[in-house]
């Protein structure tokens, strides 16, 4: 890149606010079966939720897939589980004030978690893949981001198709402005995109970190901030004695989650804007 944007294909996916999973298939007379799903965990060790993923109706139990002459034993597709503002809504209705899910997110978190396999197919979890582990591409002979998309979608993997091709950092602005004013319209939730080099061979010579992929990065739309009043501030002390000032806010249903408290640690700044009892403050 060579610090410009030039010559250089990047592919713009919804990040979809879900919870990333692994699918593993096995090679298995002519077809890949479904023998595994795990959270993604700590990058190396997730939980085996295999029993409730199995239930989610998109997610296909074989797949027919090209020959090849390396057919890998396995196949590590990776993907999003997440529920719809629809799904959401029904599922909470039917469950106590202090029981519902504050976002989708949380939602499918807990339901891909569910023990029992027959409450989380009740609650229509679906799922969204992206991603096909190194070796199996190789296998394949797919090239690029865009034809792993197309592979998966070809082979009956559920895939969101709103994903686009774009050859330069203007034409990523444009999108994700363009996405931004349309995501409320989507029936799940997302938080931005994620930017992939199209060209595979250009993403492993980018490499990885220990943490994530050099060769992809979110773009998050701006966090969402409301305003609440100032009740109360009380001195709060913590574990080691440190005494830290903590507001009381009128109640403020930020991104799901209901708002009351917020920790004004920085004394500088608070004196700075001079916090008193009474203000309307940015939460």
């Amino acid at each position: 890149m060579a610090g410009t944007d030039a010559a250089l294909e990047i592919i713009c996916e919804l990040k979809i606010d879900g919870l990333n999973i692994s699918l593993i298939y096995e090679y298995d007379k002519d077809v890949y079966r479904y023998v595994r799903a795990v959270t993604r965990g700590n990058g190396i060790e997730g939980e085996d939720v295999t029993h409730t993923v199995r239930t989610i109706e998109s997610v296909p139990l074989t797949l027919t897939l090209p020959k090849t002459k390396d057919a890998p034993r396995f196949l590590e597709i990776g993907g999003e589980v997440f529920m719809t503002k629809q799904a959401l809504a029904k599922v909470n209705k039917d469950l106590p004030e202090d029981e519902r899910f504050a976002n989708p997110r949380n939602a499918a978190a807990g339901n891909v978690r569910q023990l029992d396999p027959n409450v989380a197919a009740s609650r229509e979890l679906r799922m969204f893949c992206y991603a096909l582990d190194a070796g199996a591409a190789d296998a394949f002979e797919i090239k690029t981001q865009q034809s792993l998309m197309e592979f998966l979608h070809e082979a009956g993997v559920p895939t969101h198709r709103g994903w686009k091709v774009v050859k330069n950092l203007k034409q990523v602005q444009t999108l994700f402005e363009k996405i931004g004013k349309e995501r409320e319209k989507l029936a799940f939730d997302i938080d931005g995109l994620v930017l992939k080099v199209n060209d595979r061979r250009t993403q492993r010579e980018l490499g990885s970190t220990a943490k994530a992929p050099r060769w992809a990065r979110a773009y998050k739309f701006p966090a969402e901030e409301k305003t609440a009043v100032i009740l109360d501030i009380v001195l709060q002390v913590g574990r080691t004695g440190a005494i830290t000032p903590v507001a009381h806010l009128s109640p403020v249903l930020i991104a799901g989650t209901t708002v009351t408290r917020a920790t004004l640690h920085n004394e500088e700044e608070n004196g700075r804007l001079a916090v008193r009892l009474g203000d309307t403050v940015p939460v």
